[in-house]
């Protein structure tokens, strides 16, 4: 499985006043597209999203810090959008 955030317009969140992400071709966003979306949807594990996705809303990863940091703003400011994260795969011993 590959990353395919990269199809993804990220900066459209901090760009458009609807506050929502588009496609690179500045069509409506495609849901299953990004990798937090696949583990969501079942269809990536947690351990490949953690591994193959280059776009974590992170620092160092390929995701704009603009973004990143309107994300955390408004998670401050609505702390009931934090979502937990994806608790991984055990594996039996």
């Amino acid at each position: 499985m590959t990353c395919e955030c990269h199809k993804i317009n990220w900066m459209a969140r901090v760009q458009n006043p609807d506050k929502k992400y588009r496609m690179v071709d500045g069509s409506p966003y495609v849901e299953g597209v990004g990798c937090q979306d696949k583990v969501n949807l079942g269809t990536m594990d947690y351990h490949t999203y953690l591994t193959v996705c280059k776009y974590m809303p992170e620092e160092g990863s390929l995701f704009p810090e603009e973004v990143l940091q309107e994300l955390l703003s408004d998670m401050s400011e609505n702390p009931a959008t934090i979502r937990p994260a994806p608790v991984p795969e055990s594996t039996p011993p």
